[in-house]
């Protein structure tokens, strides 16, 4: 079970990153992180007009960025200027029908937005940790029920992309990351709640 007052403790005055603040996830986190005392900075496209966040006056008390995850000058200037000690890497493409309509557009963004974050952190010297939340969807099909250790594959652009996003994280992890920073990947399932208009 966790204790709350132990994670308010460690999240106070930490500098965390978030990717992908103005989507759904990425308020209700930054909400979290607000009230638990952070020191929050978020990197994300401006939020659609019906949204959460719009909605919302959760900007107060949050460095906030507008930009493309694909564009790696913008985010690595961003990230060093933030010098965080924590990042949830949540921007992404997040929806299947947009896979498949987008499919080029899905993997620029889901894989090679999360190797420009990567690299950028590269040269964090304050970096502690990082989470990259993928999907649920990131494994292979097979007859048996998924399990942490099954292998990757996605059957849709989406998922696949997702599963290479996966790959390029441990990846960094094992070559860069190691003794530096933990990584870890957190693979969300199908999330509601509300201010979820997608």
């Amino acid at each position: 079970m966790v204790d709350l007052g132990e994670m308010k403790n460690f999240y106070k005055d930490k500098r965390v990153l978030v990717t992908g603040h103005t989507g759904f996830k990425g308020a209700w986190l930054c909400r979290l992180l607000l009230d638990m005392g952070a020191k929050v900075y978020g990197y994300a496209l401006a939020p659609e007009r019906e949204s959460l966040y719009g909605l919302l006056d959760w900007e107060k008390g949050l460095v906030s960025c507008y930009g493309d995850i694909r564009q790696p000058k913008k985010l690595g200037a961003f990230v060093k200027k933030a010098e965080p000690e924590v990042i949830f890497h949540l921007a992404a493409q997040p929806l299947v029908s947009v896979g498949y309509a987008q499919p080029v557009k899905t993997y620029e963004t889901n894989l090679m937005g999360t190797v420009y974050l990567l690299e950028a952190l590269r040269k964090v010297e304050s970096l502690r940790s990082v989470v990259v939340v993928t999907t649920d969807k990131v494994y292979a099909e097979t007859k048996e029920a998924a399990g942490e250790e099954s292998p990757l594959g996605g059957f849709d652009p989406y998922a696949n992309s997702k599963s290479c996003a996966e790959l390029a994280a441990a990846c960094y992890g094992r070559c860069f990351f190691e003794g530096k920073a933990a990584l870890s990947r957190l693979r969300a399932g199908n999330v509601i709640g509300g201010g979820d208009f997608a």
